[in-house]
């Protein structure tokens, strides 16, 4: 069983939302990202041993906030 997730982040209105299957299921109003001197790290945490017990599969990054419309043509 295949799911298709996005994570979007609005760094000048701090919003934070979820999709699932291009819904959204999710969001904080006033959300904050911090700073790290970490690498990104995809299906584990990047610090300990916690890693993703599955398979990703087409991971996009784009340099802007997506729109609800283009999440669900994504």
């Amino acid at each position: 069983l295949w799911n298709f997730l996005v994570g979007t982040f609005d760094s000048g209105g701090s919003q934070l939302k979820a999709y699932l299957n291009g819904n959204l299921v999710d969001s904080l109003g006033s959300a904050s990202l911090g700073t790290t001197n970490y690498d990104l790290a995809i299906a584990g945490d990047g610090v300990s041993t916690y890693l993703l017990n599955g398979s990703i599969d087409e991971i996009l990054i784009f340099n802007r906030t997506l729109s609800d419309l283009e999440i669900r043509f994504l």
